[in-house]
């Protein structure tokens, strides 16, 4: 197993790896009974036609997961365990915490979407001391899965860290819809690895919401290996105190006329920081690949940081890639207009930056989980929702 990624690691520049490195990522006991039922407690009630399920500390937490057909916790899946092995070549640091996972995870999450059928799932990954999660995803030619993902801290947790694994395998003409919503509490450090790979004219839309937390990590790895493939993958971070958000993408164009849309949009407020590095890849051989990006960074703090890296590493000559960084401060303009309506300057502010999350707040796809994100995001934008109520 490789050493621990450092600072000096190319991928891993902004990680907070000091926190990290003090934590005893080891195996977890099962979850009490009290756990479970504090949990459950929390949960909103199930939206009709939805099915759920619940792992604690990577443990199923039998009680609050119903029953659901295709939905299994035990032994990794032969058929896709080797799915990260797909999605490249790169510096063994990438890939230190899956491993990690791998060899301390209490089992495997398996969700098989048959081909041509539909679900519609809630998946919780809650956290109570150190866990690792892992969750292997297939869906068959032609399905269609909408996920909602929410990572949470049962309320009587203290310091804590979470390990996840997700691997998500798409074939032909399937459909994802994955909405990722990340509540941390203010002792939790989250870290994960997503492997995902999309097959023939597969389709993928991924929204992530992320937010509080001490510090977080994410390393993703996507790989378009069938021709014609769509990929939207749209992630909003707010950060404040001294939180540390740190985002490595990897997205590898194997395929003809694969195509990616990025979008980032991330605010630092007060002395945290925030880092996304998007990297392209475009195999030599392949044509008609369309790559988007568009990341941006609001600093709304007189000490806060936000780094962005857009990379381009292209093989091929019929491509077309676009892709902007820009980082900037609330719009002075913008801001005496909404005062001069009379909206107080906490509200103002509160608005403008719930406005340059928008784009990105916009692709979750249902209403419920759209109220729960405007829930989540009340303590760090208070005021929004009247002030929008008052300028519409």
């Amino acid at each position: 197993m490789s050493a621990l990624p450092s600072n000096r690691d190319e991928n891993w520049k902004y990680a907070n790896l000091r926190a990290l490195a003090r934590v005893r990522f080891g195996d977890t006991a099962v979850p009490s009974a009290q756990d479970v039922s504090t949990l459950a407690e929390t949960l909103p009630d199930l939206p009709q036609g939805n099915a759920r399920v619940v792992l604690v500390d990577g443990h199923l937490a039998a009680g609050v997961s119903p029953p659901t057909r295709g939905v299994h916790f035990g032994s990794t899946p032969q058929d896709i365990a080797t799915l990260e092995s797909s999605s490249g070549s790169g510096p063994a640091a990438d890939r230190y915490f899956a491993m990690l996972n791998q060899r301390h995870a209490p089992g495997t999450l398996s969700i098989e979407v048959p081909s041509g059928a539909e679900l519609d799932l809630e998946l919780w990954l809650a956290a109570t001391r150190v866990g690792h999660p892992s969750v292997r995803i297939r869906l068959g030619e032609g399905a269609r899965l909408r996920l909602a993902e929410r990572v949470v801290a049962t309320p009587a947790a203290a310091a804590l860290a979470s390990n996840l694994h997700l691997a998500i395998d798409c074939e032909a003409n399937a459909r994802l819809e994955l909405t990722r919503v990340q509540m941390f509490t203010a002792a939790h450090q989250h870290i994960e690895t997503l492997d995902l790979r999309l097959g023939k004219a597969a389709e993928c839309y991924l929204t992530q919401i992320t937010s509080g937390g001490h510090s977080s990590r994410s390393s993703s790895f996507v790989t378009h290996s069938g021709g014609a493939s769509r990929l939207h993958w749209n992630v909003a971070m707010l950060a404040r105190q001294t939180q540390v958000h740190d985002v490595y993408v990897r997205i590898a164009h194997d395929a003809n006329e694969a195509h990616t849309v990025q979008r980032f949009r991330g605010i630092g407020m007060e002395r945290s920081r925030l880092a996304f590095n998007g990297h392209m890849q475009v195999a030599a051989g392949t044509r008609d690949v369309r790559t988007e990006q568009s990341l941006k960074g609001l600093l709304a703090g007189g000490e806060a940081e936000i780094d962005l890296r857009p990379q381009l590493e292209i093989h091929a000559d019929a491509v077309q890639a676009a892709h902007g960084a820009t980082l900037g401060k609330l719009d002075a303009d913008m801001l005496f207009y909404l005062l001069s309506r009379g909206i107080p300057p906490a509200q103002a502010e509160s608005l403008l930056k719930w406005a340059f999350i928008s784009d990105v707040l916009r692709h979750v796809p249902t209403q419920a989980v759209r109220r729960q994100v405007e829930v989540l995001l009340a303590d760090l934008l208070p005021g929004s929702a009247s002030a929008r109520a008052e300028v519409a």
